[in-house]
């Protein structure tokens, strides 16, 4: 499908530091997401901070989503390192936090599918038959005058 798979296996299963902890003011549900919010828009560079504050709601909202308010505390485990994100296999664990919420999913444990759902959306348009829609080829003139007016706009 054109996404590449390689760079650094990603594992978030370890201790989180302590000055993630006050930085982010993690509870034990994680981070809430109003948190990352504000913590963007009271940031005044691209800094490091930034950075990994961005990841992080990336992570929470596109490609592990999940149903609640909070972001998984764990991600931070994968960002300490600002300089080796772009270096990680993100699609790999993307697609592994996908087939993990379906196979819950499908056990009845969870009731929503979590995740990349866009990976899922992805596999579904390339497996299917799928054709571009129709497109009307009737093509309208211009004058002069409506082309100007459409550049001022």
């Amino acid at each position: 499908m054109g996404i590449s798979n390689i760079g650094e296996r990603i594992s978030i299963d370890r201790a989180i530091l302590d000055s993630w902890r006050s930085k982010f003011s993690i509870t034990n549900r994680g981070i809430k997401l109003v948190h990352l919010d504000n913590i963007m828009k009271n940031n005044k560079s691209a800094g490091n901070d930034f950075k990994v504050t961005f990841c992080l709601h990336m992570l929470s909202t596109v490609l592990a989503s999940a149903a609640g308010e909070y972001v998984d505390a764990r991600y931070l485990n994968v960002l300490y390192d600002v300089v080796s994100i772009k270096g990680k296999n993100w699609a790999r664990w993307c697609f592994d936090q996908l087939v993990t919420s379906i196979q819950k999913f499908q056990s009845k444990s969870a009731r929503h599918i979590g995740g990349c759902v866009l990976f899922l959306e992805l596999f579904y348009l390339h497996v299917i038959d799928w054709q571009s829609p129709v497109v009307d080829n009737y093509r309208f003139q211009l004058s002069v005058g409506q082309v100007s007016i459409l550049r001022n706009v």
